[in-house]
């Protein structure tokens, strides 16, 4: 069950269109995002009562306040040298020189931090991260540069420390570089210059 007071009685909880929360009785009880209004005076009160023949019910009570916060929407474009594939992804060379530009949605103070999946240093001299960190240049260059033949998660998440709780969003990129080009296996071999001669392998 779910109550809220208002400060000198209860009342079962409601969702933003003033219909009764319905809760059920089976084990796991699940609210929809969006459902129910922020509190504000009192928190909700969500019950639940466990009883079984010849024992007496338990119960437990868990408060629960709700506020209006919202996540950052981050969105992720590219500039440079690159290949965009069916499924997203950008394709590069090992060489390329490319961009990649995140925009945060709040107005709010806001971190924004670059991170990929692989053990990959995101630093000098292969890549430059922009001072306000929405912007990642990979240059190409240097021991920590990308793999050919390898793919890369780079993620750009967006923090906001709000009043009530930290929220983060983030976009991620998936980056393919490109393997180099390999012919047919070949070996070489000496002839004596006449006709029809055997190939002595050298």
């Amino acid at each position: 069950a779910c109550t809220l007071s208002d400060g000198t009685s209860s009342q079962s909880c409601r969702d933003k269109s003033g219909a009764l929360l319905a809760l059920g009785t089976a084990s796991t009880s699940q609210v929809p995002a969006d459902m129910l209004p922020a509190t504000t005076d009192a928190p909700y009160q969500f019950t639940v009562t466990v009883s079984k023949a010849g024992k007496s019910p338990a119960t437990y009570t868990l408060s629960l306040t709700l506020v209006t916060q919202d996540i950052p929407n981050v969105e992720l474009a590219v500039y440079g040298e690159f290949f965009r594939q069916a499924d997203g992804s950008i394709k590069i060379n090992a060489n390329s020189v490319f961009k990649l530009d995140s925009t945060c949605s709040t107005n709010a103070s806001k971190t924004q931090k670059w991170s990929t999946a692989q053990e990959v240093a995101l630093t000098a001299p292969a890549f430059t991260v922009s001072t306000g960190g929405d912007s990642l240049i990979y240059t190409g260059e240097g021991s920590n540069a990308l793999v050919a033949g390898a793919s890369y998660l780079m993620t750009s998440s967006c923090t906001v420390v709000g009043a009530e709780e930290t929220v983060v969003g983030s976009a991620e990129q998936v980056v393919v570089v490109n393997s180099p080009p390999a012919g047919v296996p070949c070996e070489t071999c000496l002839v004596d210059g006449n006709d029809g001669a055997p190939c002595v392998k050298a």
